[in-house]
């Protein structure tokens, strides 16, 4: 038994690729999975996108509580990894001897961080 690992970037093609795979004998894939390619690089982006938001809110309290923020005195960041989900697919003509290759549910993954700030009130 031989196996495969392929790295296709065009989400367009998934589908033609298993299709071929099915057409040529392939009888079996496994872990079919999509993820993130620069995940690193998304992740910066959604903190810098944390921070300037919490640092807005802080900046709009001062005026709602009367206060002025001092200093940052504390950060903590969750950023509990990226989703890197399996999606489903089926055999089209269920059966034996389908009719060509799977359809691939083609999903979303969300890079998310939460962070918290905390300030010095003057």
């Amino acid at each position: 038994m031989e196996s495969y690992e392929i790295k296709l970037r065009d989400l367009a093609k998934v589908s033609v690729v298993l299709d071929g795979l099915v057409s040529a004998g392939a009888n079996q894939v496994n872990n079919l999975g999509l993820q993130i390619e620069n995940p690193d690089e998304l992740m910066a982006q959604a903190r810098q996108l944390a921070i300037d938001n919490a640092r807005k809110k802080a900046e709009a309290l001062e005026d709602q509580i009367d206060i002025k923020l001092g200093r940052v005195v504390n950060f903590s960041e969750n950023a509990g990894g990226y989703p890197m989900p399996m999606y489903a697919y089926g055999m089209k003509g269920e059966g034996m001897g389908g009719g060509g290759g799977p359809d691939v549910s083609l999903g979303q993954n969300d890079v998310v961080v939460n962070i918290t700030i905390t300030y010095q009130i003057r």
